[in-house]
């Protein structure tokens, strides 16, 4: 892996010809490797390595396939299950970085990264690559979400266009939609912890929502999730405090506080909850923390 070492350098350094002669050569000499030993996963994982750098993204994912289908051991089918997925979203990324700005969503995209999910359900990467995909939906304008609506329409993808579509509503508070879009993904994508903890969100903000159904989800989340992000405690941590369980709402939402963003609001209800036992003083600390987050910053003369 020297060669595509050296070829990244050159490549950040703008000489792109020296750097593709190199990626080629440590191809060839993977590529070899890899008939020698037909059945090593870190050989075949260093061939679509280099795919991938050339951007030959479909060789790289016909690389992996034959990698899994050859692979001895647990461990390297994780390994290789991982490298497929993170493959997938690069050729993603590759689709869309190809597409003008005035062009739609390529439905195919949505589609690829389903496909990603199926090996490697909690990629950092692909949440990272929807994170991306559910801003560009909400704050620049609806063209992504009437494509993203096409995309499920089509049949492409209707698990992964719920998703966005669920996700995106729910950041424009409205809860129903996101609700509906949702639960659709869950049944589609199962088991997906942020599918599942923006479902309970969803279902908690509603008016007349099933709160016992949504704790019921949310605890899901947190459960399913092997590292679970503190928003997935904040919402635990919200339904908790509706159902007037204080006491069990305090340790969830005081996780939330690690969050920037969570904190305002993870300090008013710690606030209502240890109102509500009795720690008055301590109440009092959050709302004073809510009040200095409120107050706008002073800037350096």
């Amino acid at each position: 892996m020297q060669g595509l070492r050296a070829a990244a350098i050159f490549r950040q350094l703008g000489q792109h010809t020296e750097s593709d002669r190199l990626a080629e050569q440590s191809l060839a000499s993977a590529s070899q490797l890899w008939k020698e030993q037909p059945t090593s996963a870190a050989i075949a994982l260093a061939v679509a390595q280099n795919q991938s750098f050339l951007q030959r993204h479909r060789d790289s994912v016909k690389t992996l396939d034959t990698a899994l289908k050859r692979s001895k051991t647990a461990e390297d089918t994780k390994v290789l299950r991982a490298a497929m997925a993170d493959t997938i979203v690069a050729w993603v990324h590759y689709i869309e970085a190809s597409r003008g700005e005035s062009e739609e969503y390529e439905p195919q995209s949505l589609q690829m990264l389903q496909l990603a999910l199926q090996y490697a359900p909690n990629h950092p990467r692909i949440f990272a690559w929807i994170l991306n995909l559910d801003l560009a939906a909400t704050n620049e304008d609806d063209r992504q979400v009437n494509s993203l609506r096409e995309a499920y329409m089509k049949g492409t993808s209707p698990g992964m266009a719920h998703f966005l579509l669920g996700t995106a509503a729910l950041m424009k508070d409205d809860s129903e939609t996101a609700e509906n879009h949702l639960k659709l993904a869950a049944e589609t994508l199962p088991h997906r912890g942020a599918i599942l903890n923006n479902l309970a969100v969803a279902m908690a903000t509603r008016q007349g929502g099933d709160l016992e159904q949504a704790l019921k989800i949310s605890e899901f989340a947190v459960e399913y999730t092997e590292d679970p992000s503190p928003h997935y405690y904040e919402t635990r941590g919200q339904i908790l405090m509706k159902l007037e369980r204080y006491t069990d709402a305090i340790p969830d939402l005081e996780r939330a506080l690690k969050v920037e963003s969570l904190q305002r609001n993870a300090h008013k209800s710690l606030a209502t909850c240890y109102d509500a036992i009795g720690q008055k003083e301590i109440a009092e600390q959050h709302r004073k923390a809510v009040e200095a987050i409120a107050q706008p910053q002073p800037q350096p003369k």
